[in-house]
């Protein structure tokens, strides 16, 4: 607003980037800055965060940022001491990308549309990737992969009475971190349950 600083910062803090460079972070109001580049939130058109364990006392840390089809990795390593950075990055991210695109995509698929989102087809009916769907009143659980070369998730339905893999999504996939809302979303709204 008009009472102070154009945009106070919520993040800002130098990082640690492989193992000798450094880069910094900066959050605010207007967008993200990381290293040089400048991403202005109204540009994002979408977004995802993860975080993996490399080691006892370091993780690696991301937010993915697509402006289109540009992308812009924010990838930086540390212990638990840089969790809270990570942690307030995700929040930041979740309160002014994540909830109004979760918020969008339950309001069209409740009104009859399909929603394309981390690799999913979404609808009223269930959930599908490729050939493999699942209604929304199936019993289901997501299933992290173990696999640090390729962190994702995997979908298992109960279908027939029978475990099956329904679909997958990556860590670093579009909006792969509100995918799990959506499934949880969609099961209470649209599955009976």
């Amino acid at each position: 607003g008009s009472n102070g600083p154009a945009s106070a910062a919520l993040v800002d803090v130098e990082l640690k980037v492989g193992l000798t460079k450094r880069k910094h972070l900066r959050i605010d109001d207007a967008g993200i800055t990381w290293g040089g580049e400048h991403v202005p939130f109204a540009s994002i058109t979408a977004f995802t965060y993860h975080a993996a364990r490399l080691a006892v006392a370091n993780t690696e840390f991301g937010i993915e940022l697509w402006q289109g089809k540009k992308r812009t990795s924010v990838t930086f390593t540390g212990g638990d001491d840089l969790r809270h950075v990570y942690t307030t990055v995700s929040d930041v991210l979740f309160e002014r990308l994540g909830r109004p695109a979760l918020e969008s995509a339950i309001a069209r698929i409740d009104a009859g549309e399909s929603v394309e989102l981390g690799g999913w087809t979404f609808d009223r009916s269930g959930a599908t990737q490729g050939k493999k769907s699942m209604p929304w009143s199936a019993p289901y659980r997501m299933i992290p992969s173990t696999m640090s070369q390729f962190p994702c998730t995997y979908v298992n339905a109960e279908i027939d009475g029978k475990d099956r893999q329904i679909g997958v999504f990556g860590a670093e996939s579009p909006h792969s971190c509100i995918v799990p809302s959506v499934f949880e979303l969609g099961a209470r709204m649209f599955g009976g349950r």
